[in-house]
């Protein structure tokens, strides 16, 4: 999921003390120290070699392309256009832009031919000055156990600043469209959520790496 988030301009010209913070959330929207307990809930844990029995997400605890998947959200700088890059906790500085990251598995083993259904991902973004924000990412579907797993990433700043979701930013990739990837709902960051999905955005996403986005 990539989605932008945008630095308030209007508001630093008249509150000069406030750094104003550009946000952009992948799901193309980790844990520093201190912060590796940010994702949830407790949740039973699987491994590439033991995948899941049910629909849950991610849960996997050593996937070779992106290690323990409880630790899903991650943020960068946008002008960082090298693939690394992607941390838990990030410094703002004031007019930048930022993506975040947020990776989505169906855990359910191949063969079970499980289908999570109602997928959704949501952002809260809040709308609060301060000179340390938190960005909440959760994933949701009706039929997985846990319905709702969630994980943070945690802007931070000597000033107090805002930061704010540019519309029409948050995008999702995966095997199908992986390049420009399927346009999300702006709903993404209210608690409605956006659809996710595979061939289509239709909330419908099996079980196995194949069918995993970001």
């Amino acid at each position: 999921m990539r989605t932008i988030f945008h630095t308030i301009t209007g508001l630093t010209g008249r509150l000069k003390h406030w750094q104003g913070a550009l946000l952009a959330p992948l799901i193309v929207l980790v844990l520093g120290a201190g912060f590796a307990q940010a994702y949830g809930p407790a949740r039973t844990t699987y491994t590439i070699e033991k995948p899941a029995d049910r629909i849950t997400f991610n849960s996997i605890t050593n996937n070779p392309n992106y290690g323990d998947e409880r630790n899903f959200l991650i943020i960068k700088d946008a002008a960082n256009t090298s693939p690394g890059g992607w941390v838990d906790n990030i410094q703002v500085q004031n007019g930048k832009e930022y993506l975040v990251r947020l990776y989505v598995h169906n855990n359910a083993a191949a063969n079970l031919n499980l289908v999570a259904t109602n997928v959704r991902a949501i952002a809260n973004v809040p709308n609060n000055a301060g000179t340390s924000i938190q960005i909440d990412g959760s994933i949701t579907a009706d039929n997985a156990q846990p319905q709702k797993v969630w994980d943070d990433v945690v802007l931070t700043s000597s000033n107090k600043f805002t930061v704010a979701y540019v519309p029409g930013s948050a995008k999702y990739a995966n095997n199908l469209n992986a390049n420009p990837g399927f346009q999300l709902a702006d709903s993404i960051v209210t608690s409605a959520g956006a659809l996710l999905g595979y061939q289509k955005m239709d909330g419908n996403i099996p079980g196995c790496f194949q069918y995993s986005g970001i």
